[in-house]
């Protein structure tokens, strides 16, 4: 399917640019595969990591062509920076895999304490903003590129340690989650309520539990937590003991969240062996922009990613006291069932992949057969049967909704390249700036899983974690491009990290390592990690009060105080319905307990199902009849504002308007 100029689809970009575009990207490969193999005559074909970054260079190129039959902003620019990624490699293979490689930067010890200053100097201008903007709904663009600034500083700080004791790693950690902290605090508590869909029923969870003193919820709702509550107790647990609010007690599920990329460090160090590749794997996934996102939005999986972190690190490597990791293992792996289906389900791809790839590592890099296995199969078994005996509960049957979900998509949806549109009017320019972090990450991911991959470095840990996010990046890319959409796929990068961003820290210290003196070392540090967080930390997935670059890509996910007391006024005032877009519409129903009504239109951003749009007649004889009066935010994204789908200025006569939403009747 090639859209044409006046057709629209998800995320998709205009024809002009897949097709002549793509035509020459894919000349521009074909150039770069000849010249590959000019290189290659001279060179070993026979190494593996050679032969996996040929394949990442055909891999680019089928990516690259399917832009003219189908293009969005990772299509476009996945294939050429595979292709590219994996070029570089071969091009720099000795180099890159040249022994003790290092980012040891030699920086003075006044220039370290300058340094040391600056993070400090920054971080109180956070904490100041912070405490100035609460209640503005809104963080300041200067605010984003303070906190990026101060990332850099503890990139550099992390390059020129020397790690003589455990107290100089743990304040780098110390200053990784204080940063971490204050950057997802911020955001949380831009509102005094819930921010995103999912959190605001969670949030009501939680309160019954409290309320009830058991896990019970309140009549008329949704039952499906009941078998799934670990986040709400743990939640519930903070609220009692820690006399903590609802809201302040649900942050604490995102605070254990990112004490939980500790253990992110702790696997990186086990597999490398090297405190700063293990520093700069917790620094990158701190502010990746999925890692903040579920920090922010707190649903169960927020919660379900960390016991996957924690029982990762369990299930890799020879441990001292086996059988105590065994134990807490089994205990994880409980936890993680309960607490959430999808993370139970990634957790039993995750034990296959480390399992399957002990099998596939001794068989290409003809290691003995008699070493004993990561991971054994009574693990795996176990996993598998303990999720399916919780899935298959009489009381809530998940595992009947996902067959019928799977069956569904199997029989309407499957085919390649069948994704449902989904509009979007935002420039190309903008989508792709949306992802630019993601795009850094990933080039040194590649280039970083290339050298793990050779002789040199792999053993079966990185050879574990290799499948494993090899696994989940296929599911996550994979069902979406087969018209597979039930597996929730936008939820899947936040586990992927987890095993990933280790691998993109080999390959940013390799990069780094290329530089033969001090000052360009720390000048590609600090800027590298500058622009990486940057785009992280104001992604759409990441940030909710929108910087400006991007602002056209947002839906608004959280409520003001104003928006809440404009409901409260009508709902005193109006004996018949009330409307509003269908995020705000669901609050109002749960804020005011009362009949709302929404008007037909896009159900929310993250939905492939369209309803019928009534036309301007219609929409008034519907609020005519049925005497409704409708609340329009003015500042959600455009295909969403039901003054622009419907003309509501000049339907209705305005009676509330509090700036950033108002009543018509």
């Amino acid at each position: 399917m090639i859209l044409s100029d006046n057709e629209e689809g998800g995320n998709l970009l205009p024809t002009s640019f897949p097709i002549r575009g793509t035509l020459i990207l894919i000349t521009l490969i074909l150039i770069l595969i000849i010249v590959i193999a000019q290189i290659l005559n001279k060179k070993n074909l026979l190494s593996i990591d050679r032969l996996f970054a040929l394949v990442g260079v055909l891999l680019g190129l089928f990516i690259t062509g399917l832009n003219l039959l189908y293009s969005n902003k990772y299509l476009i620019t996945l294939g050429p920076l595979i292709t590219a990624a994996s070029f570089f490699y071969i091009v720099f293979q000795d180099k890159l895999l040249k022994e003790n490689t290092s980012t040891g930067i030699h920086i003075s010890a006044r220039h370290q304490k300058i340094i040391n200053i600056l993070y400090w100097i920054c971080t109180l201008a956070i904490i100041i903003m912070i405490y100035w903007q609460q209640g503005l709904y809104i963080r300041p663009l200067f605010f984003f590129i303070i906190v990026s600034i101060d990332v850099s500083t503890i990139g550099l700080q992390i390059t020129f340690s020397k790690y003589k004791n455990n107290f100089e790693i743990s304040k780098i950690i110390f200053k990784i989650l204080l940063l971490s902290l204050l950057l997802k605090a911020s955001a949380f508590f831009i509102s005094p309520y819930p921010i995103g869909i999912d959190p605001w029923s969670h949030e009501q969870h939680i309160q019954d539990i409290i309320h009830y003193s058991q896990i019970q919820f309140r009549p008329g709702a949704d039952p499906y937590y009941l078998s799934y509550p670990l986040m709400h107790v743990f939640a519930a647990s903070f609220n009692i003991v820690g006399n903590l609010s609802t809201k302040e007690s649900m942050f604490m599920i995102g605070f254990t969240l990112t004490l939980s990329t500790i253990f992110v460090f702790l696997i990186s160090k086990k597999i490398t062996k090297r405190p700063d590749i293990a520093l700069l794997s917790m620094l990158l996934i701190n502010f990746a922009e999925f890692n903040i996102q579920w920090s922010v939005q707190i649903i169960a999986m927020s919660y379900a990613i960390s016991i996957y972190t924690i029982l990762l690190y369990t299930l890799l490597g020879k441990q001292k006291n086996p059988l105590i990791f065994k134990c807490f293992s089994l205990m994880y792996l409980v936890i993680i069932v309960w607490a959430h289906t999808a993370s139970s389900f990634i957790l039993i791809l995750s034990t296959i992949a480390i399992y399957s790839s002990d099998i596939i590592y001794r068989h290409i890099y003809l290691i003995d057969q008699k070493e004993k296995h990561i991971l054994s199969y009574t693990f795996v078994i176990a996993s598998i049967v303990l999720t399916f005996f919780h899935w298959i509960n009489p009381y809530y049957s998940f595992f009947d909704l996902i067959m019928n979900g799977l069956n569904y998509s199997v029989s309407n949806e499957l085919g390649f390249l069948n994704r449902e549109p989904i509009t979007d009017h935002a420039s190309e320019n903008i989508q792709i700036l949306d992802i630019v972090g993601f795009l850094i990450y990933n080039l040194f991911g590649i280039i970083g899983t290339l050298c793990i991959l050779s002789r040199k470095y792999i053993n079966n840990e990185n050879f574990a974690l290799f499948f494993v996010f090899t696994g989940l990046f296929f599911m996550f890319f994979g069902f979406p491009l087969f018209g597979i959409s039930n597996n929730e796929p936008y939820r899947w990068p936040a586990f992927i990290y987890v095993s990933y961003l280790i691998f993109a820290s080999v390959g940013f210290t390799k990069i780094i390592s290329l530089s033969s003196s001090n000052s360009q070392k720390a000048i590609l540090v600090f800027f590298i990690l500058f622009v990486s967080s940057f785009f992280m930390i104001t992604n759409s997935h990441a940030n909710i009060d929108s910087p400006k670059y991007r602002g056209e890509i947002d839906y608004k996910y959280f409520i003001k105080e104003s928006e809440l007391e404009l409901v409260k006024n009508i709902d005193e005032l109006l004996e018949g319905y009330l409307t509003s877009d269908a995020y705000m519409s669901e609050r109002i129903s749960q804020i005011t307990e009362r009949d709302v009504r929404y008007i037909p239109t896009k159900v929310h951003p993250m939905s492939s199902n369209q309803e019928t749009i009534m036309d301007q007649d219609q929409c008034l004889d519907y609020i005519r009849n049925n005497k409704i009066a409708v609340l329009c935010r003015l500042d959600v994204e455009r295909k969403y504002d039901l003054r622009k789908t419907y003309g509501f200025d000049q339907l209705l006569n305005c009676i509330y308007d509090v700036g950033t939403a108002k009543i018509y009747m």
